[in-house]
């Protein structure tokens, strides 16, 4: 079991979530579920938007 999983029931993707929330679905998932390139590929992207959010908000303006 990884250690960035959330203790809740694993959430399935559908097309009322969010595209920041499917990033991080397929970021909890196990490597068994998600090609193990895809899942590098979301952490990327994660802590991308993560940084984006700093700069925006350090600049006063809004990401999200």
């Amino acid at each position: 079991m990884s250690s960035r999983r959330r203790p809740h029931k694993k959430q399935e993707v559908n097309s009322k979530m969010s595209f920041y929330d499917v990033l991080y679905r397929f970021y909890e998932a196990d490597e068994e579920e998600v090609n193990i390139k895809l899942s590098r590929y979301v952490t990327l992207c994660i802590s991308f938007i993560e940084q984006i959010k700093i700069w925006q908000w350090r600049s006063g303006g809004t990401f999200f």
